[in-house]
């Protein structure tokens, strides 16, 4: 028969083992912060892709715009262009 001593000591052997594999421990307060902590990385990953999402739409906007700019002065010279044959 075990003794409290050696129920313990395998209580807490079960316990870090359970800890160690990342899965928590009912009653304990930290078992979930590794979770959280994932969560949160995630979280963070998804915001600075929308973000370079935002930053690379803009950049295109702009460009467009250029390109249209660009467009409308070559339309006015071949205008200009046509005018005075």
């Amino acid at each position: 028969m075990w003794s409290t001593l050696q129920g313990a000591m395998a209580l807490s052997k079960a316990k870090n083992f359970l800890s160690d594999a990342g899965i928590p421990i009912p009653g304990q307060g930290d078992g979930g912060a590794k979770e959280d902590a994932k969560i949160s990385a995630k979280i963070a990953k998804r915001q600075a892709e929308i973000e370079e999402q935002k930053k690379q739409r803009a950049k295109k906007e702009d460009e467009l715009k250029q390109r249209q700019k660009e467009r409308g002065a070559r339309k006015a010279e071949l205008e200009k262009a046509r005018g005075f044959r």
